[in-house]
């Protein structure tokens, strides 16, 4: 593809915006006058939190007194205050294509066992520079804050492209041989359409991976999701084909190269802070969650003097299944299942499906959202 081909996408991608239908919630109207239904019209590459101080602005005078906690909800879903809003409505709203995008506005009764804790726009730059760090050491092993984080609120393409060329976070070539490797997150939505009524049906996974092969040639969009599904497939046990997932579980967070070895060759460099090689998932969990996730792992131990021969056998059988749910059955199904959402187009990177033979390095060049991460959301057959 052409450079000046790229840079339109690019161009593109950051003029497409959300358009919003927001109501406030009905058990917050403190006054008998009507609440106005709002319109906004948010950036794909901003935060729905963005227009909370207009909202505000419109609707104080009708609210209760008392400390205001702002969040969204959609279908009784509360809303991830920290992934991009182009990011969120492909995963909640995408492909049934609803617009505008009907969203509930609170600002009490914040829901803390969902969702994790808003401080303000303090709490969202942060979260945005975290991520930002993140993608950085990924991209070049190491990571003007204000300015760039006014251009992803306002979702201005030059003065943020300007701001971001000063970080130099290109993908290079990385200490121990590792190729260039881009930061990469994976939403694969496994419920059977409608709305979308809990996170459990999510998975998600964030990590490096790898976007140039051995030989130096590219990597395609279908070389670097066949693996990851296929793990999805072998962890959820068939819940990406659309059965129910019993709990949203994050994807080992190994890297993905051209082959399965990648995740050996020291890739993932555990040195490395933030690069995303812990297993992690998008849908960030609550610490009482992680201790759940960690206690189902863990199910039971034996007896002082079995410990160490029983987790052996343990780790040897788990990795036996993995690779045999993978390798071929689950490569195989896998695939079918990649086309069948390219061809439907329930594979969404930046709001729009790309090809699967497209380079993935290409793929995150012009489609990275504005903290550098390329976000791909998958849809289960029938959502």
């Amino acid at each position: 593809m052409q450079q000046a081909d790229g840079q339109a996408v690019t161009e593109e991608c950051w003029r497409a915006a959300v358009p919003l239908q927001v109501h406030l919630a009905e058990n917050e109207v403190s006054s008998l006058e009507q609440p106005p239904v709002l319109y906004f019209l948010v950036p794909r590459q901003s935060y729905l939190h963005s227009v909370v101080p207009r909202a505000l602005a419109l609707l104080q005078h009708l609210l209760p007194p008392g400390e205001l906690a702002p969040w969204f909800e959609h279908g009784h879903l509360p809303l991830k205050w920290g992934v991009p809003a182009g990011v969120l409505y492909d995963l909640v709203a995408a492909p049934g294509g609803e617009l505008p995008w009907r969203l509930t506005i609170h600002f009490r009764g914040f829901p803390d066992r969902q969702l994790a804790a808003y401080g303000g726009e303090s709490a969202l730059r942060g979260a945005f520079f975290g991520s930002l760090k993140e993608a950085a050491c990924i991209a070049r092993g190491s990571a003007q804050r204000e300015d760039l984080w006014c251009q992803v609120l306002a979702g201005s393409l030059q003065p943020y492209s300007q701001i971001l060329a000063s970080l130099q976070l290109a993908p290079v070539a990385q200490r121990g041989g590792r190729r260039p490797a881009v930061p990469l997150r994976l939403y694969v939505r496994r419920d059977a359409g409608g709305y979308l009524s809990s996170y459990e049906d999510i998975a998600a996974t964030s990590r490096p991976v790898e976007a140039e092969a051995a030989d130096g040639g590219s990597i395609s969009l279908r070389e670097v999701l066949l693996p990851l599904l296929a793990e999805c497939l072998a962890a959820g046990g068939g819940a990406a084909a659309g059965k129910a997932a019993p709990a949203a579980q994050s994807l080992p967070s190994t890297p993905v190269g051209r082959s399965s070895s990648a995740a050996g060759d020291g890739g993932a460099s555990g040195s490395e802070p933030g690069a995303g090689t812990g297993a992690e998932g998008l849908v960030a969990p609550t610490a009482a969650e992680e201790a759940a996730g960690a206690a189902e792992a863990e199910p039971g131990q034996d007896a002082p003097d079995q410990q160490s021969s029983g987790a052996q056998a343990a780790a040897e059988e788990a990795d036996g299944a993995v690779q045999a749910a993978a390798e071929p059955d689950g490569t195989a199904a896998a695939a079918s299942w990649l086309e069948a959402a390219a061809a439907e187009r329930r594979l969404l990177v930046g709001g729009v499906t790309p090809p699967l033979d497209a380079p993935l390095a290409w793929l995150h060049a012009h489609l990275h959202a504005a903290d550098y991460f390329l976000y791909i959301v998958v849809h289960a057959a029938g959502a």
